[in-house]
């Protein structure tokens, strides 16, 4: 068997190019002096951090490292533990070309750790931040240093995110091709705030999710959104290239102006429509405006005041099986409800449920009814699909066939 620290530096390469696990990566980093060379780029370039030990590891390790392992590093995950403003402080000056900074936990962060992850971004096109506290320096420092971000996925816990928001990201990346708000509501927004967006022509992924707390009162919810997109002039050159929508909690979600929207963006295959009173006849819509063999994945509210009780908004158990059954490349539903039991009045074959606090950004419990690819084959192949009705003798809600 040849010696692998006397292979040439190409079959060195290669080899490291196909060991998948970062384990593996670090026993090769010992195998001689030209493997470590050829290894720790490798092995630096995607790191995901999961819990603080480890962290603190990583941090003393790119700090105190005899060669700069830290001008390797690209792609940043750090998830289930909070950071803190001295960790990144310590962190950031050593990892000057990251280009993806992932932060599932940022509520322990101020103004004082945002300053230095920004000012030692700029060769980010990734910036995903979740549960954040402070945000106001983050966001004003960003036109001058980050220019190259593609993504910007930010979520709030405590407050909106203010009404300028969306012209300081325009001055500083004008090219995003994915946006993704989370807050709790839009006391700050304004139309023009709406009409910002617009200006982002290169967007793919448009996610607001607002999931707001129900002891909010109405009034800090009243922004509209989809009439302001469908009455501009040029509505049908807004986001030429989005395929991906999540919308939550606009007032203006109503059939009328989801189809509106809808006939301007054909072209879209994720959509999740929360927080309106829409109908089945957005449902019908979604099979017959968007392009044929496109949509994939479907996600709306169903908001139910008691789990055995008919729902009463106009989503009904028949409309979501027509859309399964007229779209044909739908290959994943997912209802969303405050309810745990609300599958009882819907298509139950094949689909299953879970309690997912990641759906709302803010702790909120939200029940998630996902409804796979196994669930919709079983309903494309029922030719008489299940709906729910009213069982006069005992009021609960019952299950029938459609004939």
């Amino acid at each position: 068997m040849p010696n692998l620290g006397h292979l040439p530096a190409e079959i060195q390469s290669l080899i490291v190019a196909h060991v998948p696990e970062q384990q593996d990566l670090s026993t090769c980093t010992l195998i001689n002096k030209r493997f470590y060379t050829t290894t720790a780029p490798v092995f630096w370039r995607t790191l995901k951090i999961d819990d603080d030990a480890t962290a603190h590891k990583l941090i003393d390790c790119v700090v105190e490292a005899y060669q700069p392992v830290g001008q390797y590093i690209r792609r940043l995950q750090l998830r289930n533990f909070e950071w803190t403003d001295t960790m990144l402080l310590r962190l950031m000056p050593h990892v000057d070309l990251l280009e993806q900074f992932d932060l599932w936990d940022a509520s322990r962060i101020t103004d004082t750790g945002f300053l230095p992850l920004v000012q030692h971004g700029h060769n980010l096109t990734s910036l995903r931040l979740r549960s954040c506290t402070s945000t106001s320096a983050l966001i004003q420092a960003l036109p001058q240093h980050c220019h190259q971000l593609r993504r910007f996925d930010i979520s709030t816990r405590r407050h909106d995110l203010p009404a300028d928001t969306i012209a300081i990201l325009l001055r500083a990346s004008p090219l995003l091709e994915r946006l993704i708000f989370g807050m709790t509501c839009f006391s700050q927004w304004t139309d023009n705030t709406v009409l910002d967006l617009t200006r982002f022509s290169h967007l793919t992924h448009l996610e607001i999710a607002t999931r707001y707390h129900p002891m909010m009162t109405s009034q800090q919810n009243q922004q509209p959104f989809f009439s302001l997109i469908n009455n501009n002039n040029s509505s049908s050159n807004i986001w030429p290239d989005l395929i991906h929508l999540v919308i939550d909690g606009f007032s203006d979600m109503t059939d009328a102006n989801v189809i509106a929207f809808m006939k301007s963006h054909r072209q879209l295959k994720h959509l999740h429509l929360c927080g309106g009173s829409l109908s089945d006849r957005s449902l019908e819509a979604m099979a017959g405006v968007l392009l044929p063999g496109r949509l994939k994945h479907v996600g709306v509210d169903v908001i139910v005041a008691d789990a055995d009780a008919a729902p009463p908004s106009a989503l009904s158990p028949g409309g979501v099986c027509r859309l399964v059954q007229t779209c044909p490349s739908l290959t994943s539903l997912t209802l969303f409800s405050r309810q745990q039991h609300l599958p009882n009045a819907f298509p139950a074959s094949g689909h299953h449920s879970r309690q997912d606090y990641m759906r709302d950004h803010f702790g909120y419990p939200s029940f998630v009814h996902l409804y796979d690819q196994e669930a919709m084959d079983k309903i494309r192949n029922n030719n008489a699909p299940h709906v729910a009705t009213n069982d006069n003798n005992n009021g609960r809600s019952s299950l029938s066939t459609i004939s």
